[in-house]
């Protein structure tokens, strides 16, 4: 908290101490010198640290200055310049959240164990939880960050060995959240908060609290969608951990919120017409806390806020991929623990390549390189054929259907999973490519040890074919919905014309449609069955499938549901693989699900 918010009990207790005992003077006397400055270094949205290749690597300042951003090799160089500055002890740095999930198939298909490692390598305190943390379901990030990250050994998806040949051994930085709550006992996930000592020049001593904030929503987003988490407000939780904190004495505070912070200026360093969820942390949460480092967007801004007492308060956030570190200078008045703010807030550091970048983590990056591109090529199941997208008249593709096959087998891996059938949107409706949930053909390649006759699915050809980094679910419909989303896979534009998006469906279904009828009622409700059975309309069935089918993301209403989904234990990439190396050799599924009549 601002130190003239203590300034009255402070003279007070200067007062008192004219009469107290020789050891309260003495006490005093120890707790007196100049102000304790502390760096707090913060990187956020990490992804793994490589951008995107149509994105934007130039770092912009207010005064017109322009900077080329380097990679996490160049970022670990400027972290350890900028920390010389500063005392041992009372130098953090500290993640903002959305550490996983990369852009670039390392990372993606390696569990984001390529990014741990570089995280570590930097040396890393804490972090907050982003969204993007959440992405696989949670008990592998609590399993990824512990001390025994793989304690059975290397897994055919996970628990590779690191740049040094060991088994990869989970994160050193521990992970703060005060506002992921288990669903069921509303007890937290994670810690709250974590709290760290720092020492003045003369002996004095003082405690700085970190808070950490997830962004609300999260656990229902498409990717981060997490059964088993809810998240709460972030005001309240952050209002509620800084007076615990100053319960222990802890009087310097910093927010560590993953929530997005945007601004109208592209300068890092500017902070024009701020705005978004952070601004509203910033502004609301009380007078003790001291500072707080936004996240989410990968937004650039450096502002002074006030708080609710009318105290100037810092606020920064600092892009992402690494290209920036946002310094937060704080200066603690060691006599009443305080934050002397007006002489404490950021500087932005654009992370460029005009250093020399560190070789050890070159070193990493290469590894994690090398052995992603020879796991790209490794054959995860032998085949008598591609399956592709093509259709048939009754809208079939080989494709969707091997892939609503897999959504239907991850169902059977745990008992509260267990579905009726699968089912995948194989076109969004904005059209085919990266936006629908089957992104092109599944094309098998030759290999020297396939069998006769056969060809192989790689595992890049496999993982790159399905899904976005999002959950597979099991959910619950009526027979009547599912009716109904077979009828919506027909729509009618403003203009008149009709387009056709296709819902791919496990073996255990099948259904006719006529193609003269109009759209709306093609679909014979009596054709329809599931498991062999005629299709209730009256009763619930159970459905797996990609969160995006169920979410609104594919645009079919009878499908939307704001009901709890079941997780699934893997994301929809890796569901995909696991389901192809489990069958070994894929026989391309006929297209003989659905029928069309004229």
């Amino acid at each position: 908290m601002p130190q003239h918010v203590r300034l009255g009990s402070a003279l007070l207790a200067l007062v008192l101490a004219s009469a107290a005992a020789p050891a309260d003077a003495a006490s005093a006397e120890a707790r007196s010198g100049p102000p304790i400055d502390v760096q707090i270094m913060s990187v956020t949205d990490f992804h793994g640290g490589d951008k995107l290749p149509s994105q934007d690597t130039n770092i912009y300042f207010a005064d017109g200055t322009v900077h080329e951003a380097g990679d996490a090799a160049y970022l670990a160089t400027e972290l350890d310049r900028l920390s010389v500055r500063y005392r041992r002890g009372n130098s953090f740095r500290v993640l903002n959240g959305d550490n996983l999930t990369g852009y670039n198939y390392p990372d993606k298909s390696l569990a984001n164990e390529p990014a741990m490692e570089v995280l570590n390598a930097l040396d890393f305190d804490f972090s907050s939880v982003g969204n993007h943390d959440l992405d696989w379901r949670i008990d592998y990030l609590l399993e990824h960050t512990s001390e025994q990250a793989c304690p059975a050994g290397p897994r055919a998806d996970d628990c590779f060995q690191d740049s040094t040949g060991s088994l990869f051994a989970g994160a050193d930085f521990e992970y703060l959240s005060a506002n992921v709550q288990w669903r069921e006992s509303g007890d937290l996930v994670f810690q709250p908060y974590a709290v760290r000592d720092v020492q003045g020049r003369r002996g004095t001593e003082s405690k700085v609290g970190f808070i950490g904030i997830t962004l609300q929503g999260s656990d229902r987003h498409a990717m981060s969608y997490n059964d088993a988490l809810v998240t709460t407000d972030p005001v309240a939780a952050v209002n509620h951990y800084a007076a615990e904190l100053q319960a222990q004495g802890v009087e310097a505070i910093v927010v560590l919120d993953h929530e997005g912070l945007r601004q109208d200026s592209q300068a890092v360093d500017a902070c024009e017409n701020p705005r978004d969820l952070a601004w509203k942390v910033a502004t609301e949460a009380v007078p003790a806390v001291d500072a707080v480092i936004a996240g989410h967007t990968h937004g650039l801004a450096s502002c002074t806020v006030t708080d609710p007492a009318g105290d100037p308060r810092p606020l920064a956030i600092g892009g992402s991929y690494g290209n920036v570190i946002a310094e937060l200078n704080l200066s603690i008045d060691p006599r009443t623990d305080d934050v002397i703010r007006d002489r404490s807030g950021f500087r932005m550091h654009p992370v460029t390549e005009d250093v020399r970048p560190d070789p050890r983590i070159r070193t990493i990056k290469d590894h994690w390189a090398g052995f992603a591109a020879e796991r790209a090529v490794t054959p995860v199941a032998w085949t008598d054929g591609s399956a592709t997208l093509d259709r048939d008249a009754s809208g079939e593709s080989t494709l969707g259907n091997l892939v609503a096959d897999a959504m239907l087998r991850s169902s059977q891996t745990e008992p509260e999973l267990e579905a009726d059938l699968g089912m995948v949107a194989t076109q969004d409706h904005s059209g085919p490519g990266w936006n629908s949930e089957i992104h092109g053909d599944l094309i098998a390649t030759p290999h020297p040890d396939a069998p006769a006759g056969r060809s192989a699915f790689t595992h890049r050809a496999a993982f790159d074919v399905f899904g976005h980094e999002h959950k597979v679910v099991t959910t619950t419909r009526t027979g009547a919905q599912l009716e109904a989303a077979l009828e919506q896979q027909w729509v009618v534009g403003p203009d008149g014309t009709e387009s056709f998006y296709p819902l791919a469906l496990s073996a255990d279904v099948s259904y006719t449609w006529r193609a003269s009828a109009p759209v709306g009622d093609r679909v014979d409700p009596a054709s329809i069955t599931v498991g062999g059975a005629p299709l209730d309309l009256a009763r619930t069935y159970r459905v797996a499938g990609p969160v995006d089918t169920f979410n609104g993301s594919s645009d079919f209403p009878a499908l939307r549901t704001s009901e709890l989904m079941r997780t699934h234990p893997q994301t929809d990439h890796i569901t995909f693989v696991a389901y192809l190396r489990e069958l070994g050799s894929v026989t391309i599924p006929e297209r003989d699900r659905v029928q069309v009549t004229p």
